[in-house]
């Protein structure tokens, strides 16, 4: 997989705005009844979870300002 997007993604207040937006959407869809988009939105939630808060390795800098 590519890392281009890892600098952009680097402070930790945007990596859990990506998993507040997409766990925010999941509940929006399962509560309005539509399991399909659920069920997607729940994937990317997952992924959003796994990719920028379990596995990403931001070299110890992502408390650090941006440049």
């Amino acid at each position: 997989m590519s890392n281009n997007g890892d600098e952009m993604m680097r402070p930790l207040w945007r990596r859990i705005a990506v998993v507040a937006v997409t766990s925010s959407w999941c509940l929006m869809e399962w509560q309005r009844g539509d399991a399909t988009w659920g069920m997607i939105t729940l994937a990317l939630t997952g992924y959003a979870v796994w990719r920028y808060i379990i596995r990403f390795d931001d070299g110890g800098r992502s408390g650090s300002p941006e440049s």
